[in-house]
């Protein structure tokens, strides 16, 4: 022990060390090789939790609804929009737009689940319906302990949008959001990350639109064989044929044959 005690400042070296050991919320560790010191402060940074704003608690708040099962393809255009988001500078607005049907809801689903390491806030707000947004958003507030629950709506979301302006590791997902002018006053301007999925595409001004589009081909075949594999390639083909590879359309396709009651069509009817 007397290798480890400086000869001038021996006295005051181990009162420090006393205090160390004594100290609430520290961790201490003695060592007597280099190995253990390096394994030990290994473990110690691994088991080290997030570091996380005094206004917000330890752990995730999330969400955000369950995955599809059986989601195929988009490898292409998830990757583009996180690119993108990561590309977006301190305010990453993105639009995902298209016809009805095209899986503009399922891709920020898979989205936010495929980067869920990411994010220690994710939040999913129904936005169809702008009157309903405020308490939505009052809710993810509740969540992070910035208000009591008898707080009005309105403190809440300023409370939330003070926080979020200062912290990382956040996505607010809007969904089914129509009018640009009515969801202008919920984004938050904050290093966090922000998906719009409308079909409206007229959201130039307020977030970068990424256009989603039917499935390939092969991206259909590889959903309805996937989770229908008494269905050949050539009739699921013909089945992504007539029905414009439209994933919502794919999906309820799935459903209608997988239903014991209904006995499943021949391939002629395809």
């Amino acid at each position: 022990m007397a290798l480890f005690v400086d000869l001038e400042h021996g006295i005051r070296q181990l009162a420090f060390r006393q205090r160390l050991v004594s100290s609430e919320g520290l961790v201490v560790a003695t060592v007597t090789t280099p190995d253990g010191l390096e394994t030990a402060l290994l473990q110690g940074l691994t088991a080290l939790p997030r570091t996380q704003s005094a206004q917000t608690p330890v752990g995730r708040v999330w969400n955000i609804r369950p995955r599809l099962r059986g989601f195929t393809g988009r490898a292409g255009l998830l990757a583009g929009l996180r690119e993108a988001l990561l590309a977006g500078g301190p305010a990453a607005l993105h639009a995902l737009h298209g016809i009805g049907g095209v899986g503009k809801t399922t891709t920020a689903i898979e989205y936010a689940h495929r980067y869920s390491e990411e994010y220690d806030i994710a939040w999913w707000v129904n936005a169809e319906d702008p009157n309903l947004i405020p308490d939505q958003l009052a809710g993810l507030a509740r969540a992070l302990d910035l208000v009591t629950p008898q707080a009005p709506a309105e403190v809440g979301i300023a409370r939330l949008a003070g926080t979020l302006r200062e912290r990382r590791g956040w996505l607010l997902v809007f969904d089914n959001a129509e009018q640009p002018g009515a969801l202008a006053r919920f984004l938050i301007d904050g290093p966090g990350h922000t998906i719009i999925t409308p079909r409206n595409p007229n959201w130039q001004s307020m977030a970068t639109p990424v256009q989603v589009e039917q499935l390939l081909r092969q991206e259909s075949v590889e959903l309805l064989t996937g989770r229908l594999p008494d269905l050949s390639p050539a009739s699921a083909d013909q089945v992504a044929e007539a029905l414009d590879d439209l994933p919502l359309a794919l999906d309820q396709a799935v459903g209608l044959r997988a239903t014991p009651a209904c006995p499943p069509p021949t391939t002629s009817r395809y």
